[in-house]
């Protein structure tokens, strides 16, 4: 994906009462707050009647030259990852 873009994460859980407060934390490679919009790294998820929690982060086109990073969401211990593309130009 590419900076500027929003990425959602969905969450499936077992045994997890509905409407359950799940914390989530973002990182990953080269992932810092300014790579966010709103500049949080961390967040929380509702679980649904369904028994799914999801949350979208939404990637800031920063206009930095970083090259590619990776965004790790993290929730109750288990991760999972997005390549997101350097869409600014080296001046």
């Amino acid at each position: 994906m590419n900076e500027g873009n929003s990425v959602t994460f969905n969450v499936a859980t077992t045994n997890v009462a509905s409407g359950t407060q799940l914390n989530y934390t973002l990182g990953g490679t080269g992932i810092t707050a300014g790579d966010v919009v709103g500049g949080q790294l961390g967040g929380t998820a509702t679980v649904g009647a369904n028994g799914q929690a999801s949350f979208t982060v939404n990637i800031a086109a920063d206009q930095l030259t970083e090259g590619t990073e990776t965004l790790t969401a993290t929730v109750q211990g288990q991760s999972a990852s997005v390549t997101i593309n350097d869409t600014s130009t080296t001046p």
